[in-house]
Formats: C-alpha cells, structure tokens, sequence
C-alpha cells in the first residue's frame, strides 16, 4: 500500500480579513488553509503611523512562527486557524469590488457554510497584483467551480 504523497503548496494570498482578524490563505494541491495572522483593531486603538508599525510588527511575529511549517502544522498552529478542502467547495467567488465603494473579497462556500475574506483594507485602491494571483489561484485549484466578478 503507497504512503500518501505530501501537500503541495501553490501560493498564499497575503493580508485577508474577516472582521478584524487578518489571514493569509494558503492555497494547496488539497486545500485551502486560513493562517491567523493577526488584528486589525490593534492598530486602530493606538491609532496612526504607531498603530500600523505595531500591527506589522505583530504580522511579521506571527508569520515568522509560521516560517517552515507544513500546511498541516500551521492549521494546528493557532486556535481560529482553518481548512476549506477543495473536496467540500460548492463555490468560490472573486469579486473585484467597486472603487472607493466596495473592497475585493473572496468568498467561499462549503458544507453548507459561507465564509468571506476582505482582501483589502483600503476602498481607495485596487490592488491588481494580489486580485491576479486570487484569480489564477482559485482557477487553477478550483476550475469551474470558481467564479468572477469585476476582475
């Protein structure tokens, strides 16, 4: 009997949300596995250019735990991490947003559940380089199941 072969990793979106809380997405051959990497709010308690250089300092702490790891070992890394198997995906969305409206997301739908990842923190700019990466990422793990809007 052959040992299962070992996960792949395709790519990582970086700097998601749900709420206040930030991800990063890492894409698999398997799965996709959702990375805490820190709040938000943090920032916005201190305020200004001190607020955002603690909460990048913090992400960087978070993702230098992460350094190394396999997708396994970074899932059971923290508490709200989590795994979406491409086996369980119903539906997967990339939607563009609106500018200075609405902000990119990515939501998928799986076991019945929605969940929706932000994929920007600013409505005032879009960024293309990361919508792309979303785009080949979902195509590529996702096929036909993937959708897209404004993008």
């Amino acid at each position: 009997m052959a040992a299962p072969s070992a996960e792949t990793l395709l790519g990582v979106l970086f700097d998601l949300k749900i709420g206040l809380d930030d991800f990063d997405l890492l894409f698999t051959d398997r799965r996709v596995v959702a990375a805490k990497t820190g709040t938000s709010g943090m920032g916005h308690i201190v305020g200004g250019v001190v607020g955002a250089v603690i909460v990048s300092a913090l992400e960087r702490t978070t993702r230098d735990q992460y350094a190394g790891l396999s997708p396994e070992q970074i899932l059971h890394a923290h508490k709200r991490n989590f795994a979406i198997p491409f086996a369980s995906v119903e539906s997967a969305e990339l939607n563009g947003g609106i500018p200075s409206i609405t902000i990119p997301s990515l939501t998928f739908r799986a076991g019945g559940k929605k969940t929706r990842f932000g994929m920007m923190s600013s409505f005032w700019k879009k960024d293309q380089a990361s919508i792309a990466n979303a785009k080949e990422l979902l195509r590529v793990t996702l096929g036909a199941k993937a959708e897209f809007k404004k993008v």
